[in-house]
């Protein structure tokens, strides 16, 4: 983790400034959750994390993506006779469609991802039971 400082702070604190009544202060751009478990080198983070955002990450995308597709063949509709409701509802059915699509590739991705998590889990926890003088706690 980073320390909460300004980035310059060696630079300012150490009286190596022009001025000694300023001081500068800089704040990152926060980052979101999903682009840190995307990229990055956290010790924390695993690679089916990774997997299960970026699946996450490509199934938000495909939905509003899908707007604009949804809006074009509302208007098609509309502009081929129909009425305003059905038009709409043209529209809505489809990005309806590609969003609960998009969800359930990440709720199938995310159930696999748990299967891996807590068998790897599980894998570790016998490793550490089985390690030290060969004799696990039940034996005792």
């Amino acid at each position: 983790m980073r320390p909460h400082e300004a980035r310059d702070r060696r630079a300012t604190v150490g009286g190596n400034t022009l001025d000694d009544d300023w001081t500068t202060f800089t704040v990152g751009v926060p980052r979101p959750l999903v682009a840190t478990r995307l990229r990055g080198k956290h010790p924390l983070v695993r690679a089916v994390d990774r997997i299960e955002a970026a699946v996450l990450t490509m199934a938000v995308l495909l939905s509003v993506v899908a707007l604009p597709f949804a809006g074009a063949l509302g208007t098609a509709v509309y502009d081929a006779g129909a009425r305003p409701g059905q038009a709409a509802a043209g529209g809505v059915l489809l990005w309806a469609g590609v969003t609960v699509f998009a969800v359930a590739i990440f709720v199938a991705v995310h159930r696999i991802c748990d299967r891996a998590r807590r068998s790897r889990w599980d894998k570790g926890l016998n490793q550490l039971a089985e390690a030290g003088d060969g004799t696990t706690r039940d034996q005792a």
